[in-house]
């Protein structure tokens, strides 16, 4: 996560409207005790938080139990790959919606 730098007025800063993307790769760069942190921070605003390209490569189930998520965007790749099979998309949408999650297609057209 890129470091960033919001002038902060307690009480009066809001980031109602405002989604943060939480992209698919390792924790390389902080700890995953200081990514939660800088979430629940962001949280803490009124800021929605998602996960950015899951099915990639270094997003899995767990990560997604863990991390204060509003939504998670499935990659085009992994929804063009289960169109062969409708039912594996239909269950991944559905395990996500199992824990209160609302799920993005990306890719998928109407």
């Amino acid at each position: 996560m890129k470091k960033f730098l919001i002038p902060v007025d307690k009480g009066k800063l809001k980031l109602q409207g405002i989604v943060f993307e939480i992209t698919e790769h390792p924790f390389d760069t902080i700890s995953k005790l200081q990514l939660l942190d800088r979430i629940y921070w962001l949280k803490s605003l009124h800021a929605k938080i998602v996960i950015d390209d899951f099915g990639v490569c270094h997003s899995d189930f767990k990560r997604c139990l863990i991390i204060p998520l509003d939504f998670i965007k499935l990659d085009k790749s992994f929804v063009e790959f289960s169109k062969i099979n409708e039912h594996r998309l239909v269950e991944t949408t559905s395990i996500f919606h199992g824990i209160n999650k609302d799920v993005i297609l990306e890719g998928l057209k109407a």
